[in-house]
């Protein structure tokens, strides 16, 4: 089973995706801006500096990793739909998913 967590951002190309690839996919608060997160603001004058890159693009397209390292131990994203996101993710789940998170840390 090939199970996907993505964040888009639309003006960094090349960060994210934005259709399904995998059996299961899921997009966290829609698979765009993440609570949390600085507004995406990927200009040129951004990018030169890389921590600036990170705080207003990456954090988004980072969560993820967060995402799931939480969902190990800590947390049951969208429990009460028929798939729960991340570690425990039942091998027979398919389909897309759009699990709502919150802005902090562990984001549960």
């Amino acid at each position: 089973m090939l199970c996907i967590m993505s964040t888009a951002i639309e003006m960094a190309k090349g960060f994210g995706i934005r259709h399904s690839i995998g059996d299961v996919d899921f997009y966290p608060n829609g698979g765009k801006h993440q609570p949390g997160c600085p507004p995406e603001t990927m200009g040129i004058l951004t990018m030169l500096k890389l921590e600036d890159a990170f705080y207003y693009g990456a954090c988004s397209h980072s969560r993820c990793l967060d995402l799931f390292r939480n969902s190990i131990r800590k947390c049951r994203y969208d429990p009460q739909g028929p798939c729960t996101m991340g570690f425990h993710t039942d091998p027979s789940c398919r389909g897309e998913f759009y699990p709502n998170t919150t802005a902090v840390d562990p984001f549960c």
